[in-house]
């Protein structure tokens, strides 16, 4: 919803004139910056380093272009000045087994699906890109705190209604949701899935949603992105 104005000529719906916001049932706790243990970077700083010192050797996969793992991982370069080439695949697992396997250096995934790659020592995590340290890895620094200041990044799944929407209607189905998230089995599944419950109200979402769509309307302009 904030990124594909920006990456894809032609849509078939407008995402601010065709929705009415309700509300962000979810964010995820971040990404992870993990690199193929054939390379010799151990941290973040070591991986800055290797790169700058061979600018263009390195290369990082997403699981397709303009979404939210190529644009963390575009969003890393940036801040962290490296330039590397982007490795598209077809989802988050065949590029986590071709960084195990060595066929491509770094990648920002979410942290549920790369955990058995972690854990088995097939990946090697870096960091993590929230501005606190993940609860599925509170042992690995951020990407903030490991010395990339001021980065953060992370997806988020909400609800929105067709454009037109009695206010009253919206309003109902945002009290249902947090309702729903105040569940204390949900909130232990959303731990196990790497995610925290919000339930914002309309008018917070709507106004997070206007400046997230802003941050990818600049990092594509920076990052020179051409439309698909």
């Amino acid at each position: 919803m904030s990124t594909t104005p920006y990456f894809y000529k032609k849509l078939p719906y407008d995402t601010v004139r065709d929705f009415a916001p309700v509300t962000m049932v979810v964010r995820n706790t971040g990404h992870v910056l993990t690199v193929t243990p054939n390379l010799p970077a151990r941290s973040v700083r070591e991986l800055v380093a290797y790169g700058k010192a061979a600018p263009g050797k390195l290369n990082f996969g997403s699981a397709g272009y303009g979404n939210t793992l190529h644009l963390a991982a575009e969003y890393f370069n940036l801040l962290a000045g490296i330039k590397a080439a982007h490795i598209q695949y077809k989802g988050t697992v065949p590029a986590l087994t071709d960084l195990a396997s060595g066929q491509i250096d770094y990648f920002l995934p979410d942290m549920p699906t790369a955990m058995p790659f972690i854990q088995s020592g097939r990946a090697r995590a870096l960091g993590t890109s929230g501005l606190t340290r993940a609860k599925l890895l509170p042992d690995v620094p951020t990407i903030d705190e490991a010395g990339i200041k001021g980065f953060r990044f992370y997806g988020w799944f909400a609800l929105f209604a067709r454009a037109g929407t009695p206010p009253a209607v919206i309003d109902r189905v945002q009290r249902a949701v947090v309702n729903a998230i105040a569940d204390a089995e949900l909130r232990q599944r959303f731990d196990e899935l790497g995610l925290e419950g919000v339930g914002s109200t309309p008018a917070e979402f709507t106004k997070f949603f206007a400046e997230d769509r802003e941050f990818y309307r600049d990092l594509a302009d920076k990052i020179g992105a051409v439309p698909q």
